[in-house]
């Protein structure tokens, strides 16, 4: 076989057959000597074999056991670049491989060891295929006594190219669906980002250095370094931000195409002594066809560009996209909700400072409620998430004592049956008040409650137990606390302590035990001292 018709077998259909011997059937008793010449008149006698094998359209041969070619098909002597009479008759490995021994994929050596068929898939990178090559034991013997096998081989380079493409976009799917995942993800962008990176790097048929960065556009016309992978600290500090044109990445921002370097080139503007030669991928993230940022990946040094991965790179360039995207959605939310809460407080405290004109001597109890209730959430483990709305609940809590008068509210002496009752009103009108407000919490709920008590003696439903809001259960307790502690028209502050003793004497009739754990732990590490 020439070299550049080198063809090794391995797969092929099985036949176990057994040519009859004795001195009767001759003509398929096959001699070591002159085997083509003997082997091709004797079958022309028996219907012209060789006639039936040059149909198939696959090379095919027979050999013996010692791997000698007995005869072979058309397609066959086609395959090798040989015409059939010099390869019958000859040892197969010389004859077809230049070589003095069986190649390792012929599947010959297998069958003869097992008697069976042997079958292998292999791949030629010399010449860029792909084939089935096999070998079946028949039931004839040459007459030095060698088994005749039947040996085949078939191009499948089509099929089997076919199947890697369609593994390769199952991959390339299974990729980009576990970036989109990530994409969604709630941590921090820049984690999420070079967490990103990381996955990039972990893909085994992208040919990447574990180097990168990712920029997103600033704002103001500029990328910003978002997130990188063990970028060297002069790239740290030279990249930060990149202009228009300026080095790969700022080119590829520019023109919003790939740009693509197998080594380092005058188009490399930032620079520093010592650098190591590489290549890029420098990938455009594209929204609505404009350029929101850059992918930046590195590649060994003379990698050549790849239209695959290009195309790959620019489907995560996508994902990314829709992240950017997300990032300044969620930006430009947490700026109008910053302003809305700015408004909210601002409200807020105007309402609180309206009350307190009326009633001097109960200055600054809604603020101070809402800052034990936050203290002793804390304390509780809720996150700051959870206490936002126990905050703006405790700076609201007394807003329906807008109705009651203020020479009852400043009363020095004990209140009548009338007067209590016209103060009890408050909680039902500070819900009127605010349960029409489109508050992100039931703020109005939790105003309405924070006078129950868990065994239904509060107002002004008389609600128990888990029927009432946590976040009004610990209010009811930072409520009396601070009042119990502070001055009042009526009293003089009777302290934190007091207030933790009747605390405890209600707990778990009156108010949340842990709650009033809570507050009594806080007191003995000094916490309440805003309140002496």
């Amino acid at each position: 076989m020439r070299d550049d018709k080198i063809m090794p077998t391995e797969l092929e259909d099985q036949a176990e057959q057994k040519l009859p011997g004795g001195e009767n059937n001759a003509c398929l008793r096959l001699s070591d000597q002159s085997l083509a010449e003997e082997f091709s008149a004797e079958f022309e006698v028996d219907g012209d074999l060789r006639s039936v094998l040059d149909s198939l359209p696959y090379p095919l041969m027979l050999v013996d056991e010692a791997h000698n070619i007995i005869l072979t098909n058309r397609a066959a002597a086609s395959f090798v670049g040989k015409p059939a009479q010099e390869l019958e008759g000859t040892y197969c490995p010389r004859t077809v491989h230049n070589a003095e021994e069986p190649v390792d994929y012929c599947p010959l050596s297998e069958s003869v060891a097992t008697g069976k068929a042997c079958e292998k898939t292999v791949y030629l990178p010399g010449h860029d295929i792909w084939i089935e090559t096999g070998t079946y034991p028949t039931a004839y013997e040459s007459d030095s006594g060698k088994r005749v096998y039947v040996h085949t081989v078939k191009d499948i380079t089509d099929r089997e190219r076919s199947k890697h493409d369609l593994e390769k976009q199952s991959r390339t799917r299974a990729a980009l669906y576990d970036l989109l995942r990530l994409s969604l993800s709630r941590e921090p962008a820049g984690d999420v980002l070079a967490t990103f990176l990381d996955r990039l790097f972990d893909i085994p048929w992208l040919a990447l250095e574990n180097k990168g960065a990712i920029f997103l556009d600033d704002g103001s016309g500029r990328l910003k370094l978002t997130a990188q992978r063990n970028l060297a600290t002069p790239l740290l500090e030279a990249c930060q931000f990149i202009t228009p044109g300026q080095c790969m990445c700022g080119r590829a921002f520019e023109s919003g195409e790939t740009v693509f370097a197998s080594a380092l080139d005058e188009r490399h503007d930032v620079r520093f002594e010592g650098m190591a030669d590489h290549g890029h991928y420098c990938v455009p993230i594209l929204s609505h066809r404009e350029v929101v940022g850059v992918l930046n990946l590195y590649v060994p040094v003379d990698h050549p560009y790849n239209a695959d991965e290009e195309s790959f790179l620019k489907s995560v360039t996508d994902v990314l996209a829709g992240f950017a995207s997300r990032i300044k959605a969620n930006e430009e939310l947490e700026r109008a909700l910053a302003e809305v809460q700015q408004t909210l407080r601002a409200t807020v405290t105007a309402i609180g400072r309206m009350l307190e004109a009326r009633d001097p001597y109960t200055s600054g109890h809604q603020e101070r409620v809402a800052l034990v209730a936050d203290l002793i959430a804390k304390h509780l483990g809720w996150p700051d998430e959870a206490r936002r709305p126990l905050r703006l609940a405790g700076r609201l809590h007394d807003v329906g004592k807008i109705i009651v008068p203020a020479e009852i509210l400043a009363k020095p002496g004990k209140l009548s049956a009338p007067e209590f009752a016209m103060i009890k009103m408050h909680a039902e009108v500070g819900y009127s008040i605010l349960r029409d407000i489109s508050f992100p919490w039931p703020i109005a709920n939790i105003v309405h409650q924070h006078h129950e008590k868990l065994d239904g003696s509060g107002y002004p439903y008389g609600l128990t137990g888990t029927d009432i809001l946590p976040e009004a259960r610990i209010l009811a307790v930072a409520d009396v606390l601070e009042a119990v502690a502070s001055l009042r028209p009526y009293r003089a502050g009777l302290g934190v302590t007091r207030a933790i003793e009747i605390l405890r004497e209600g707990q778990g009739t009156l108010f949340d035990v842990e709650a009033v754990a809570a507050a009594a732990e806080l007191h003995a590490s000094c916490a309440f001292g805003f309140l002496q």
